[in-house]
């Protein structure tokens, strides 16, 4: 199956060498459950290429609404992590 590279912005963006980079993630004797890009910090699973989904990228403007809203909350980043860090890789889970 070939997959549109429109349907994957974070790929479309990347250099090809970039998009060379990928390995499987999950159970490697049963194929793979994802596929992973980890220099773009990118995981799309198998089951949602074959279906035909595409990347879901957050609107414009949406980071700066989400760190506004945990800031009026008072959330806290942990320790080391900085709003910058964030902002260069949102998909990061900072919070484990």
């Amino acid at each position: 199956m070939i997959a549109p590279l429109s349907f994957y912005p974070t790929l479309a963006g990347a250099t090809p060498r970039q998009r060379r980079a990928w390995e499987f993630w999950g159970d490697e004797g049963k194929g793979g459950y994802a596929v992973e890009w980890p220099d773009l910090d990118l995981q799309l699973s198998i089951e949602s290429i074959v279906a035909g989904r595409r990347e879901h990228v957050p609107p414009p403007g949406f980071y700066d609404w989400l760190r506004k809203s945990q800031r009026e909350q008072g959330m806290e980043l942990p320790r080391g992590v900085t709003w910058a860090m964030v902002e260069k890789n949102p998909r990061r889970d900072y919070w484990r």
